[in-house]
């Protein structure tokens, strides 16, 4: 089980199947919240307290389980404040995610939450380009642009990641698909990134690359 902080209100945990076989568990049991699932949660959340100081205390969680591959599951949890932090985008994406597979968000000692499903609609997109360069000549011409932007380098390809609330730029595609190539999405592809990929510039990546 691999244990990485992301900032004092998160913190991520990678599980591959040694673990779960170690600990007599199912993936399935994740989903459907067994004593074995409720048992594991506490277990990660001691490590996490003793390797990183990360204290729950009486925080609500959001858990966020999402399959990186075949062998890998990454569970994010994160410690909320309030309601709205449910509520939010970025959990609103999620949730959208997890349905497609058939999972539910988890585990918050000792009942295991139900978030309130609020839909949104929205896109998430990603195309691939050969160079960063190609990236700075087609935001260049993105200044429209109002969503959300990264860009991760992942073997010899640089992602540029856009999503947004609303409905996508009708533009967007003609624009980008000059440089670059449309990526087909599969659920969970952005947390794959997260964990396998380079990070070129995490956040409004277009507003950033514009000003070049």
């Amino acid at each position: 089980m691999k244990i990485e902080k992301i900032n004092d209100n998160q913190i991520k945990f990678i599980l591959n199947q040694t673990d779960l076989r170690q600990r007599n568990i199912q993936l399935t049991e994740l989903t459907y919240g067994s004593q074995k699932a409720r048992d594991l949660f506490q277990e990660m959340m001691e490590q996490a307290r003793e390797e990183y100081g990360f204290e729950v205390e009486n925080s609500p969680l959001m858990i966020e389980a999402v399959p990186v591959n075949m062998e890998c599951i990454m569970i994010m949890v994160t410690k909320i404040s309030s309601l709205e932090e449910y509520t939010d985008k970025f959990a609103s994406q999620a949730l959208d995610e997890l349905e497609k597979l058939n999972y539910e968000p988890r585990i918050s000692p000792p009942e295991w939450p139900k978030v309130p499903r609020q839909k949104k609609s929205g896109y998430f997109c990603a195309y691939a380009f050969k160079s960063l360069e190609e990236i700075i000549s087609v935001v260049g011409r993105l200044d429209f642009y109002t969503g959300k932007s990264s860009i991760y380098k992942k073997d010899d390809q640089y992602v540029l990641l856009l999503e947004g609330r609303g409905t996508q730029e009708v533009s967007l595609p003609s624009i980008l698909g000059e440089y670059g190539s449309k990526i087909s999405i599969v659920p969970g592809y952005k947390y794959h990134l997260m964990e396998h990929a380079e990070p070129i510039i995490k956040v409004n990546a277009v507003k950033k690359l514009s000003l070049i």
